[in-house]
């Protein structure tokens, strides 16, 4: 590879049309995840956050478009298929009380993260890589 090349995302998704029915309600979404990236997603609750993620994992209707992982075309697979390749999920619920940004650090450190998270002190800590 040379210099001028970017190494293959762990994540790639291409012109993703997702929805929950046959109308679609993201049309069009690119999305490039390196390995040991923490992504997030922020909008208003209803701006259909979650929709390409759940349509990755066959939970919304992929309508069209692309998905692979480490280079590897993914599209439709099954959710325990995916789960199988390193693929997970975690939904948001209503239980929790009331999590702050720094506490989803932890959690990310405590899974295993590869970038630095700012502790609840406010200094930063480099994580170690996780589990592969």
């Amino acid at each position: 590879m040379s210099s001028a090349e970017a190494p293959t995302p762990a994540l790639r998704v291409r012109g993703l049309i997702a929805g929950y029915s046959e109308q679609p309600v993201v049309d069009g979404v690119d999305i490039d995840v390196g390995r040991g990236q923490v992504v997030a997603v922020a909008g208003p609750k209803g701006a259909a956050k979650s929709t390409p993620l759940t349509a990755i994992l066959g939970i919304a209707r992929l309508l069209g478009g692309t998905v692979a992982l480490e280079g590897r075309d993914v599209t439709g697979l099954p959710l325990q298929k995916l789960a199988r390749l390193g693929v997970g999920y975690v939904p948001q619920v209503d239980e929790v009380e009331d999590p702050s940004v720094l506490d989803g650090c932890d959690l990310v450190l405590a899974l295993g993260c590869r970038s630095s998270i700012p502790s609840r002190s406010g200094s930063t800590r480099a994580c170690r890589p996780g589990p592969s």
